[in-house]
């Protein structure tokens, strides 16, 4: 995501129309994978403790300031469920894809 920003904000029209411009909206998410293990934690309705965030890919905790960013996330959007969170998650890197792969197939 990072590397798309440098082209600038403005570029971003789908996902500034619907979330703003927010430094939240643009700054890397993080997901709790390993805790997501069945259908029934979509509708949990609060966001799981910073231990369910474990990064057992590269066997490493996650830092408090990024788990703080997920918290303020799940308010400033008024999350309900992980469903929403998931959804949240998942909604930046599709609502501008084409300006994405723009990029990426002109580089």
């Amino acid at each position: 995501m990072s590397l798309l920003l440098k082209s600038g904000l403005e570029k971003f029209v789908n996902t500034t129309q619907h979330l703003g411009n927010d430094n939240l909206v643009f700054a890397k998410g993080v997901y709790p994978y390993s805790y997501m293990t069945s259908r029934e934690k979509f509708d949990e309705t609060k966001l799981p403790p910073i231990q369910a965030f474990y990064d057992q890919l590269n066997d490493e905790p996650l830092k408090i300031g990024d788990y703080e960013r997920a918290q303020k996330t799940w308010e400033h959007f008024g999350m309900q469920t992980l469903q929403n969170y998931h959804d949240h998650y998942l909604l930046p890197m599709s609502s501008d894809w084409p300006m994405s792969l723009k990029i990426f197939v002109t580089r």
